[in-house]
């Protein structure tokens, strides 16, 4: 039996390190515990933050 994929789309979700909300971020590691293969997706601007964290170097 092959991994099911789950996709979590919202604009706002982030993570602990990334500032905004964390719920779709606990949520992805706990179906990730659980053998799912999860993928969040998001957007790459927001509003509500006044300095933008530097992605580029963290995904090196």
């Amino acid at each position: 039996m092959s991994n099911k994929n789950i996709w979590i789309i919202n604009e706002y979700a982030g993570t602990p390190y990334h500032g905004m909300t964390y719920r779709h971020y606990y949520l992805a590691k706990e179906f990730t515990t659980k053998g799912y293969d999860t993928t969040i997706i998001t957007a790459s601007y927001s509003h509500f933050l006044n300095k933008y964290p530097d992605m580029v170097s963290k995904l090196q």
